[in-house]
């Protein structure tokens, strides 16, 4: 079963981390990084499913759904940390 834990990209390192502590009752399997696009800095929000052990797997950068929806492939986090526009 897939469970998917939704964080926004413009949430505080200590909030990311302390949201994953303790929603890691409810057994997530992936994490989807939302409002990709109101985020100034991504960093904090790409590792913090890292610390947290689980896999990043979706990003959203708008409000259409599923057209705003991507895949977090290497090259798509790769492109969001280095500043450039994803597809």
């Amino acid at each position: 079963m897939t469970s998917i834990l939704c964080i926004a990209a413009a949430t505080r390192r200590e909030e990311l981390d302390r949201t994953i502590e303790r929603c890691a009752v409810l057994r997530p399997t992936h994490v989807a990084l939302t409002k990709v696009d109101e985020a100034l800095r991504h960093d904090a929000a790409v590792a913090a499913p890292v610390r947290g052990d689980l896999p990043l797997a979706w990003m959203t950068a708008g409000q259409r759904v599923p057209e705003d929806v991507e895949v977090a492939t290497p090259a798509a986090l790769a492109a969001l940390l280095c500043g450039q526009e994803t597809e």
